[in-house]
């Protein structure tokens, strides 16, 4: 007489399937994971830059940053972290699944080979329209870094990709914009808007601030421009 019925293979086989979607649920859960980390690590590295930049490009002052650089930086690391995601996102799973499903070897084995064979597609998408957004983005995150100002004592700094241009306030005309037309709709700032007109070499420059909304900021710059004697045109 056999040693196992056929039930008793059945219920083998169905212990081994209820391990089998254990330890793939286990170990999607930490793909998630370091999914996750991955695109904090992305985000992370891009603001980083967006530091670095600020305190090359800006040295000193009271700065007042573009409003969009944070949100090209976002995009930057999204497109970072895709990339990352495709290249080390398994590997990086491998690494960090508990001792038990690694030992698992033959379920292990057969979720690697589905999980290679899914990402073959993932792969090609995440590192072609990746590092396509990737290098769309950061020129335009680099300009969104460095396209911002600066002021000092006697003079501010309006800032591009590869150098700065140095305005004496004696050299321009400075307005306080109260708002804008979007449109027939009339838009006022709930902050100040500064806008600057002057001229390099025969060529007129036409810069307009975000909105400065950091109260301390404000009253800086109102005594900057004050110690300088600055006249300002009010343009509702």
């Amino acid at each position: 007489m056999s040693e196992f019925s056929e039930n008793d293979y059945y219920d083998l086989d169905e212990e081994q399937q209820e391990r089998n979607d254990y330890c793939e649920k286990k170990y999607n859960v930490f793909f998630l994971l370091v999914v996750l980390i991955l695109l904090v690590l992305g985000q992370a590295i891009c603001f980083g830059i967006l530091g670095i930049s600020t305190a090359v490009y800006l040295r000193g002052g009271i700065i007042v940053m573009n409003s969009t650089a944070p949100m090209f930086t976002f995009f930057s690391g999204l497109a970072l972290s895709m990339v990352l995601i495709a290249t080390v996102g398994v590997k990086l799973t491998v690494k960090l699944v508990p001792q038990e499903i690694r030992d698992y070897k033959e379920t292990f084995i057969q979720n690697m080979k589905r999980e290679k064979y899914r990402t073959k597609v993932d792969r090609a998408v995440a590192l072609y329209f990746g590092t396509a957004a990737a290098i769309i983005a950061i020129p335009l995150f680099i300009i969104c870094a460095t396209a911002n100002y600066s002021f000092y004592d006697d003079h501010f700094d309006t800032h591009y990709p590869f150098h700065n241009n140095t305005v004496y306030y004696s050299d321009c005309d400075v307005a306080l914009l109260r708002g804008k037309y979007d449109g027939d709709e009339y838009k006022e700032y709930k902050y100040p808007v500064y806008r600057f007109v002057y001229f390099v070499d025969g060529q007129q420059f036409d810069e307009t601030t975000d909105e400065i909304k950091n109260p301390e900021k404000q009253k800086a710059i109102q005594d900057i421009f004050e110690k300088n004697g600055v006249e300002i045109e009010i343009i509702q």
